[in-house]
């Protein structure tokens, strides 16, 4: 009895850690099917930080490697449709003749 408890005591952190690492890939997943890359890199960050060990390396660094692409691409497209919102500059005219009128009335 006390060699299947101690097995149990062995397996049950990594049983816990495969379940966990695997939970946070698949969110990361949702989120990036979901388009909110930066919540799923986020994820696979993390997951990479807290469980380097689990199997999940290197598709985690696929999807890195995707959401930071799809990130860039996304903020150029809002800085081009911001340059397009933008007002042409207008040309300032000058308030002088009208303020020399009004000193010359008083």
């Amino acid at each position: 009895m006390s060699l299947q408890n101690g097995y149990i005591t062995i397996l049950l952190p990594c049983f816990t850690q495969t379940r966990l690492t695997g939970h946070e890939f698949y969110v990361g997943e949702f989120y990036y099917k979901k388009k909110e890359y930066r919540a799923a890199l986020n994820r696979f960050t993390n997951l990479l930080k807290s469980f380097p060990d689990t199997g999940y390396h290197g598709r985690a660094m696929a999807y890195i490697y995707d959401c930071r692409k799809k990130i860039a691409a996304e903020e150029e497209a809002n800085r081009k449709k911001q340059n397009k919102k933008a007002p042409a500059p207008q040309k300032k005219t000058s308030d002088a003749p009208a303020t020399r009128m009004l000193e010359k009335d008083s």
